[in-house]
Order: C-alpha cells, then sequence, then structure tokens
C-alpha cells in the first residue's frame, strides 16, 4: 500500500536502507533484546520492501507476451542470489569472522543501494502507475 501512495522505485531503496541499517547495528553499540528487535523489524522491511514491490516495478517493463516468464526469471534470480548471497555470508564468516563478514554485508549493502537507485533512474514514472 505504501508502494501505491508514495512511489515504488522509494519502497525499494528504503528497503536496502533497512537491509544496510541490519548489518550496521550488528556491529555497533546495541546489544541483547533492543538489538534483536531493531534487527528483526529492519530485516522485515526489507523484505516487505523489496519482494512484492520488485515484481510490481517489473510488470510493467516487461513486454507482455513474456510477462509471466519474466517475472518467474526475476524471482527464480532473486531466490538464487539469496542462495549465493548466504553460502558467501558463511565463507566470509569462516574466514574473516563474525565482525570481518558482518562488515562487509554492509558495505555491498551500502553498494546495493547505489546501484538499485541508478537502476531506477531508468524506469520511467508511468511504469510505477498499476496497469
Amino acid at each position: 500500500m505504501l508502494a501505491d501512495r508514495i512511489g515504488r522505485q522509494k519502497v525499494v531503496i528504503a528497503g536496502y536502507l533497512a537491509l544496510m541499517l541490519v548489518y550496521l547495528l550488528l556491529f555497533g553499540p546495541l546489544g541483547g533484546w533492543p538489538l534483536l528487535v531493531a534487527v528483526l523489524a529492519l530485516y522485515g522491511l526489507f523484505y516487505a520492501s523489496t519482494d512484492g514491490v520488485l515484481i510490481a516495478l517489473a510488470g510493467p517493463v516487461l513486454p507482455s507476451g513474456v510477462r509471466t516468464t519474466g517475472i518467474a526469471l526475476i524471482q527464480t534470480g532473486q531466490a538464487l542470489s539469496y542462495l549465493v548471497s548466504s553460502i558467501l555470508f558463511g565463507l566470509a564468516w569462516t574466514t574473516w569472522g563474525p565482525t570481518g563478514a558482518i562488515r562487509i554485508a554492509a558495505a555491498i549493502a551500502a553498494v546495493a543501494v547505489l546501484v538499485v537507485a541508478l537502476l531506477l533512474r531508468g524506469i520511467p514514472a508511468d511504469a510505477e502507475q498499476p496497469a
């Protein structure tokens, strides 16, 4: 609903910012229950802001004849990306420890925010409107 009100692009970017905050909080001064609550809330916000909204962004820019296939490929790519990133995070954790792995993940999330913002600039404003 928020994406329909303020725009899908803003919501997706906010979702990636929430993910970056998750990683920043993990090596910040918070601990215990406050950290757990903040991280779970921000991670949930990340998923809510990106998972379905990504498909809503993609639908209007995909040709109608291959829209379903395109959406399926996007979902597959997203799932495979989650798998690969989980494996790489585990390797980073094993190699550089939790602090190193979390800092690398935070840096990658920051780069992702910039890349997503740049990529979304190319989507015309009318593609954001529901079909």
